[in-house]
């Protein structure tokens, strides 16, 4: 990703079976660099953690795409 300038940021605080707290966690670093797009890495317990990260923003997304958010 370095060679195409492509910025990144690492959210590494996924626990077993991620908590509310941990997602929050992870989506609050995910607003704070104004990521565009999510990718995980691991077991079951990183890509649970990044479900739970963007699922907040895709709804929104989905929810403005069809007009249910003014």
């Amino acid at each position: 990703m370095d060679e195409q300038r492509i910025v990144s940021v690492i959210f590494d605080k996924t626990q077993p079976d991620p908590t509310i707290s941990n997602v929050n966690d992870g989506l609050a670093l995910l607003k704070q660099h104004d990521c565009d797009f999510v990718v995980s890495l691991g077991g079951g317990s990183p890509h649970d953690c990044a479900k739970g990260v963007v699922l907040p923003i895709s709804q929104t997304a989905i929810c403005l795409l069809f007009g249910q958010i003014s």
